[in-house]
């Protein structure tokens, strides 16, 4: 299954954004980012499917979730 990740600041707002995402049915994943996939340090990251990208970016912005970068996964 093809991955799509979000970046976010902290650990707080990763668990925020799979707690939010868990109650609209869209499973995810957290894992904290490598310095090659972030230029934020103490960043981490929610893995969601490919094809419900479009509707987590959606939920994450209705409920004030920052989201510090975007990318394709595996």
């Amino acid at each position: 299954m093809e991955k799509f990740y979000f970046v976010v600041s902290s650990v707080t707002y990763a668990m925020k954004a799979q707690r939010l995402l868990s109650s609209a049915g869209i499973k995810s994943e957290i894992k904290r980012s490598t310095r090659r996939s972030t230029e934020k340090s103490c960043s981490y990251t929610v893995g969601v499917a490919a094809a419900k990208a479009a509707q987590a970016e959606r939920i994450l912005a209705q409920h004030s979730v920052k989201i510090l970068g975007r990318k394709d996964g595996d």
